[in-house]
């Protein structure tokens, strides 16, 4: 994930980001149980972030359910770096899997 991380970071800085501004950035998840997706979306939401997003039908391809949640924050490296490892860990306790993040840039 540290890879992708600093290659995104890199891409942002090609573009001349600023990255002192807040910007809104988002993260995706994925579960099989609606249920589990439920109990993760309290806990991030209980961290700060809030819901961009629920893909509730679970007709998709993988037959998942999706979740995207948002916050405004400065981002650097190392938030970016401690976020993804923290989220991919939290998601495995909920049984989903992390899909990484996005952001525009500033």
């Amino acid at each position: 994930m540290k890879k992708a991380n600093k290659w995104a970071m890199k891409i942002l800085k090609l573009f001349s980001d600023n990255f002192r501004e807040k910007r809104e950035v988002t993260h995706w998840f994925y579960f099989e149980n609606f249920m589990d997706l439920e109990q993760f979306e309290v806990y991030l939401n209980e961290i700060g972030y809030n819901t961009l997003n629920k893909d509730l039908e679970n007709e998709k391809v993988y037959d998942e359910y999706l979740l995207i949640v948002y916050r405004i924050e400065v981002i650097s490296e190392d938030s970016i770096n401690f976020d993804t490892l923290d989220f991919s860990e939290k998601a495995r306790e909920f049984n989903g899997k992390y899909d990484g993040w996005e952001t525009r840039v500033k």
